[in-house]
């Protein structure tokens, strides 16, 4: 990392870390970096990509309106590859080729969006799925050689902005890590499922079954399924 490069994490970092609203801290970071926009989007629940999304931008309200009613995230590819990708990725290397995503990226550009964004995907420890994204105007080449440069800077804000969000929903981040099986076995009891047809659901052992039920519950604290299926709803950590 360039000394210039430290020094931009440094100052941006230091602006951002005392300022609890996530929307002014965007707003501080794109005044700092010179970005167009930025964006932090959550998905709730850890067992699925997105549902019920939080989500903290410097958007104008008149686009996030317009994006919604013409049900863009049906077809928005930084949405779709955010949720799914396990790396960082330049919005330019996305497939644009379909009408839709043609006329989509037209529309953004024209609602202000920026001519190019950057987007940082984050997997925590409990699965919990969130996206962290910036826009700008440059040249894609201009752009490219920019977000190289501020990598760290931004990979750093984006876990500031998530940790930040975990406090806005629930007080804290310090959720159960439960595994994805423990969550599976968790969800399919509020089905009403018992531990023989969850068992042959998931192709495992009826024993394996209580055994992830079992840890699940210590895991939250609980003494009881129940308590514990109550819990990972309230957390979030599943959806009946």
């Amino acid at each position: 990392m360039s000394d210039g490069a430290a020094q931009a994490n440094s100052e941006i970092l230091l602006a951002i870390i005392d300022e609890p609203d996530i929307e002014r801290g965007l707003e501080l970071m794109c005044d700092k970096l010179d970005l167009r926009h930025g964006v932090y989007h959550l998905a709730q629940n850890a067992n699925l990509r997105m549902d019920l999304p939080y989500l903290k931008s410097t958007y104008p309200s008149e686009w996030i309106g317009h994006y919604l009613h013409k049900m863009y995230y049906l077809v928005d590819p930084v949405v779709a590859t955010g949720f799914d990708a396990d790396k960082p990725f330049l919005w330019s290397d996305l497939k644009w080729n379909t009408p839709e995503r043609k006329a989509f990226l037209a529309d953004a550009r024209a609602h202000g969006v920026g001519n190019c964004g950057y987007t940082i995907p984050i997997i925590d420890r409990t699965g919990r799925r969130a996206a962290f994204s910036v826009t700008g105007e440059e040249d894609p080449q201009v752009w490219a050689e920019r977000i190289e440069w501020l990598d760290l800077t931004l990979q750093e804000l984006a876990q500031l902005f998530h940790r930040r969000a975990l406090a806005d929903l629930y007080g804290g981040e310090d959720l159960p890590p439960l595994s994805p099986r423990e969550l599976e076995c968790l969800f399919w009891t509020t089905q009403g499922k018992d531990a023989s047809t969850i068992a042959a659901i998931l192709e495992i052992s009826e024993h394996t079954v209580r055994d992830y039920l079992k840890s699940a519950r210590q895991k939250l604290g609980c003494t009881t399924i129940a308590q514990a299926v109550y819990q990972a709803t309230r957390l979030r950590l599943i959806n009946p």
